[in-house]
């Protein structure tokens, strides 16, 4: 029992340390561009920064269907998930060149033409990622992923702060990405690379398993939904105000470390033979309430003792509003594992629903919060959403004993 004790703290420091070192990188990265970029490069790097992190939230859900499925994920060739991760990525590069466009219109035409490799870096990351879980090596599957985004993110600054440009950031960071990813995928999987036309036998199979399409949709519609806000705000704010937004919303939505954390140990417990699925979702919640409490209660001494600190870090006095940030961030980590709680047990038409209403709710509390109270009103929209997710979630019914979840017996709603 002790070792299973220190080699779950391990891990969960080694996951810790992964957000860190991200959050870390991202403050210093946008501290350079504030001092050494002008204000449009400045909003150029950071509508970069959030299509890029908004690529590798999208879940291809190659791996997270295969494991659902009689066959199981890990025996399949890895090449399996990177050629399915490579044709998704081709198919989702318009719908993140529309939203790029959107939010930020001075984007060039070349600069988007990077987007496929963009979308397949972040889902291959996001399948190997799954596929690490799977094999109970989580502290390395967090490590992989968000040490290849926050690399990016460093290496894309630096070029821009250099004064080389956005198209010159973008390529090289997503090259160096993919490339990166790429060579850990060997390492990934306990099959072996698996010959050609085992990898194309494979892939059809993966395609053919619409389960992934719902999961897919999913995760589709929960960008839409959770992206509203920077959408908004790369439109409709000032560079230096956006930039002040961003940089807190990055910060404190490290604490979904722990839904991150948890909710893929839930799904794979939940999927596998241990049936722990449950044990581990009771300890998430009750992680996430007395951590929550903590980080409230740290921001308020903060705020209270040092009333500056905060305002000159990030370039803008939103103290108030941040702590309304704060609570929603974490009404948010609940429903996420809420969310998984579900999807664990194949009701992934029940919690498709729920997400669909979230898309329409999200744009629309994120356009009334900046017109009525610019990056405030964004920071506010958050307590909304995160409460109304939590309430639709909790409303499908009374919590789902997860572990009884398996792929023989989950069941489809």
């Amino acid at each position: 029992m002790a070792g299973i004790d220190r080699r779950a703290a391990n891990r969960s420091a080694a996951v810790i340390g992964a957000y860190a070192l991200t959050a870390t990188a991202l403050v210093a990265t946008v501290a350079l561009l504030r001092g050494y970029a002008s204000p449009a490069d400045l909003r150029a790097a950071l509508s970069f920064f959030f299509v890029s992190s908004t690529a590798s939230g999208l879940d291809p859900a190659t791996s997270k269907a295969a494991a659902l499925s009689r066959e199981g994920a890990l025996e399949r060739p890895v090449g399996s998930y990177l050629l399915a991760g490579a044709m998704k990525a081709v198919c989702a590069a318009p719908l993140l060149a529309l939203v790029w466009k959107i939010s930020d219109p001075h984007i060039p035409w070349g600069v988007l033409g990077w987007l496929p490799l963009i979308c397949a870096a972040g889902f291959w990351a996001t399948d190997l990622r799954v596929l690490l879980d799977l094999n109970g090596r989580h502290g390395a599957a967090i490590g992989l992923k968000q040490g290849v985004l926050s690399g990016g993110y460093v290496l894309a600054g630096v070029i821009v702060a250099a004064g080389s440009g956005l198209a010159a950031a973008v390529a090289v960071s997503t090259i160096v990405r993919a490339a990166a990813v790429l060579g850990a995928a060997p390492l990934v999987a306990r099959s072996r690379p698996g010959e050609r036309g085992e990898v194309w036998r494979q892939t059809r199979r993966l395609f053919a398993d619409v389960k992934w399409v719902e999961f897919s949709v999913a995760s589709v519609l929960g960008m839409v939904s959770g992206s509203a806000d920077r959408v908004v705000g790369l439109r409709l704010l000032p560079p230096t105000i956006f930039s002040a937004y961003y940089l807190t919303y990055e910060t404190l939505s490290r604490f979904w470390v722990i839904p991150f954390l948890f909710a893929p140990i839930i799904y794979a417990r939940s999927v596998g033979t241990d049936r722990g699925g449950g044990r581990v979702a009771r300890a998430a919640w009750l992680l996430t309430a007395v951590a929550g409490a903590g980080m409230i209660g740290v921001l308020a001494f903060i705020f209270a003792m040092f009333p500056h600190f905060v305002p000159s870090l990030v370039g803008a006095d939103l103290r108030g509003p941040t702590m309304a940030l704060a609570a929603g961030v974490v009404i948010s980590a609940f429903a996420q594992i809420r969310l998984v709680e579900l999807q664990a047990q194949g009701r992934t038409r029940v919690t498709l629903a729920v997400i669909a209403a979230m898309t329409a709710v999200s744009p629309a509390a994120s356009l009334l919060g900046v017109h009525y109270a610019g990056a405030a009103g964004l920071m506010w929209a958050w307590v909304v959403k995160g409460s109304l997710d939590l309430a639709l979630l909790l409303a499908v019914g009374r919590p789902v004993r997860t572990t009884a979840a398996c792929p023989a017996r989950s069941r489809q709603d």
